[in-house]
Parts: C-alpha cells; sequence; structure tokens
C-alpha cells in the first residue's frame, strides 16, 4: 500500500485528500518513482479543474 493524494473537486482547502491505495506494479519498460515531498499551489488546482493557464503572459 502506499500513499496518494487524490483530487475529489470542490474548494481548494478541500479539493484533495490523501488516500491509501494499492501500490502500482510497473509494466515492461516503466519504472515506479519513489516521491518523498511534493507541493501543491493555486496553479496546481486550477489546472486539475480544467483550465489551461499560461505560465507566461
Amino acid at each position: 500500500m502506499m500513499k496518494a493524494m487524490v483530487y475529489r473537486g470542490g474548494d481548494f482547502g478541500n479539493a484533495f485528500e490523501v488516500k491509501e491505495i494499492k501500490r502500482p506494479i510497473p509494466k515492461e519498460h516503466q519504472i515506479l518513482v519513489k516521491v518523498n515531498y511534493s507541493s501543491l499551489n493555486n496553479v496546481d488546482y486550477e489546472r486539475f479543474k480544467g483550465k489551461n493557464l499560461s505560465l507566461f503572459a
């Protein structure tokens, strides 16, 4: 098992939850990468909602 941040919709404070999920098994020519830390900001949130935000205006 592993922890995963899952998008479930809603406003920024409630849009994501950490869940225990089954660890994926890599297929041929794939790898599984262990991530110890990550960040989430408003741009990430807007992209999850489907907005195509340009980082360079």
